[in-house]
């Protein structure tokens, strides 16, 4: 009898996250934060240059962006920021991309014997972010998925973060390529102090 791994289920290996990350390269090789023995691949050991799916793997869910063409894979639904000024539109296929993973988490503490103590349960993991930043002549772009874990509002999102040397105004908009409408998703725009940058925020409703 054969016996499904757990991340044949795309459940975490690890009883403390929720999701890994995974690569897999053109020829078909996959790494994995943990594989179903445990055993750790660190980010800086992936091989950027041969990656063509970079995501997430857990809660019965596989989530991967395809490096090539930008596009991310959420299910059966696939999803693409479009970046755009006034002039111009930037690409994104065939573009090199630097991959980027992290997690935001927290440690509750607790007073015992007028002593701070770190909680039994150790670091909660609030939020995971998969994703890449590109750098195009004189725009710079950094595009990630953030799927929230704790606090009030859980709801999936896009950030996105473009910075340029001209004054071109740079917007960025999140096209559904399998018939998702755009009153599906909320935006919020923010221009940052700089004036040449913007955070933008696309919101799963």
């Amino acid at each position: 009898m054969t016996t499904t791994s757990l991340i044949e289920k795309l459940r975490s290996p690890e009883h403390d996250q929720a999701y890994i990350y995974y690569a897999e390269y053109y020829d078909g090789t996959k790494l994995y934060e943990y594989d179903n023995s445990h055993i750790h691949t660190d980010f800086k050991d992936i091989d950027q240059s041969k990656v063509k799916y970079f995501g997430l793997i857990g809660n019965g869910m596989k989530i991967y962006w395809d490096i090539p063409t930008g596009i991310l894979h959420i299910g059966k639904k696939e999803f693409m920021i479009r970046l755009s000024s006034n002039a111009s539109v930037l690409p994104m296929i065939g573009v090199k991309k630097d991959l980027i993973t992290f997690k935001m988490a927290h440690t509750d503490s607790v007073i015992s014997g007028g002593v701070i103590q770190k909680s039994e349960k150790g670091n909660v993991i609030d939020s995971y972010f998969i994703g890449f930043k590109m750098n195009l002549d004189s725009v710079y772009t950094q595009i990630l998925f953030g799927i929230p874990m704790t606090g009030p509002d859980r709801k999936p999102f896009f950030g996105v973060r473009i910075s340029n040397k001209n004054n071109e105004n740079y917007t960025a908009e999140l096209v559904g390529l399998t018939g998702e409408d755009k009153s599906g998703f909320t935006k919020k725009e923010i221009k940052l102090k700089d004036g040449k940058s913007s955070a933008i925020e696309l919101y799963f409703n």
